[in-house]
């Protein structure tokens, strides 16, 4: 990754799967800088400049796909952001499928088909989730320029 990001992972989720999306926001928060709208966004906040400005800077889109991401309008706002931003900037933005359904595969947002997911159908699938993820960042931080991996 060349250029310095704000966040390391931004959380994509359904507002139904807001539960899941807090536990793995506590997983990734111990050492990384991580971006979800229930935890991050403050009274008299814009949400939605927020929220975009966030993903723009942003590593790694986490999209928490389940059952329900299909009804999900904002989710989907976000899944087509985080492709083109993976397409425009491949070496500065991931977008990382997270399943937290066996039904949820049969529902795959459109674009996300051919991208290495992760599975995470309990808590336990969520915190080995979490740990790869955070394998992951390690990696990332290690191809980082020291003058642009300093937050």
């Amino acid at each position: 990754m060349s250029e310095r990001a704000i966040y390391d992972f931004f959380i994509a989720h359904t507002s139904a799967d807001k539960t899941a999306a807090e536990i793995f926001f506590e997983f990734l928060a111990e050492e990384a800088r991580v971006f979800l709208d229930t935890k991050c966004l403050r009274p008299g906040d814009n949400w939605q400049q927020v929220i975009q400005y966030a993903q723009r800077n942003s590593r790694v889109t986490l999209v928490l796909v389940s059952d329900r991401t299909e009804q999900a309008f904002y989710e989907g706002e976000e899944i087509a952001e985080a492709i083109a931003l993976a397409r425009d900037k491949p070496d500065t933005h991931r977008v990382i499928p997270i399943y937290l359904s066996g039904n949820a595969t049969r529902a795959t947002p459109y674009g996300l088909r051919q991208i290495q997911s992760l599975r995470a159908t309990s808590h336990v699938g969520i915190e080995n989730a979490a740990r790869q993820l955070l394998e992951l960042h390690r990696h990332l931080i290690a191809e980082t320029p020291a003058s642009l991996a300093t937050s």
